[in-house]
């Protein structure tokens, strides 16, 4: 191998690693602060009005700004879109195809394990009365694909775009849970169904060292 691109290999997977763990880190947390915040007022909210936050949302008119039902039904097909993007401008645009590749199957096997445990989700809510929040383990999952997919995207290409339009994403996934967490989910709700989002996507992507 020529020195240079062993040196620029070594180079790139230190940041890889250490990138890892600190994505996680800051969305975790954040994650968290935007459940506590969401449920702390849609308690507030609640109490005073003395009626389930959920029809309070109703009543004032403000459902269709919590988030269209369009976007998350179809969440998967649109960080894919842009995963197809990213890849065509490091494939076309770039000589770093072969440490891009290895994203690939880390990503496809987070898809799949998220229908699996979404599927387990609803089979324990038909079973039992506790509901696992499915958009708590949507939006965090996707919320890590995007983020891992933008950072690495910027450390190939040395351009901003496509970090931009994922950041776009994972913005409006903030926004979406803590309207979730406000008025939809119960904060044990919500809360397991984000610790099993991000623990899985962690989990994955450790398990392919990304």
């Amino acid at each position: 191998m020529h020195r240079c691109e062993a040196i620029k290999r070594q180079v790139l997977s230190k940041p890889e690693k250490s990138l890892q763990v600190n994505n996680f880190s800051f969305i975790s947390i954040a994650w968290i602060l935007t459940l506590f915040i969401g449920s702390f007022i849609g308690a507030i909210l609640s109490y005073v009005y003395e009626k389930d936050t959920r029809k309070i949302i109703q009543e004032l008119g403000l459902s269709p700004l919590t988030g269209p039902r369009a976007y998350t039904d179809a969440l998967w097909m649109y960080v894919w879109i842009i995963k197809l993007i990213s890849l065509l401008v490091v494939f076309l645009k770039t000589n770093e195809w072969n440490l891009y590749k290895r994203s690939i199957a880390s990503d496809v096997c987070l898809t799949i394990l998220f229908f699996i445990e979404y599927s387990i989700v609803i089979m324990i809510h038909d079973k039992t009365d506790f509901k696992i929040s499915g958009h708590g383990l949507l939006l965090t999952m996707c919320t890590s694909f995007m983020q891992m997919e933008g950072e690495l995207n910027s450390a190939l290409t040395y351009r901003k775009e496509v970090k931009m339009l994922c950041s776009t994403v994972i913005v409006l996934n903030f926004y979406i849970f803590f309207w979730t967490a406000l008025g939809y989910h119960p904060l044990l709700e919500a809360l397991s169904g984000s610790i099993l989002g991000l623990f899985s996507s962690y989990l994955v992507y450790s398990s392919f060292n990304r």
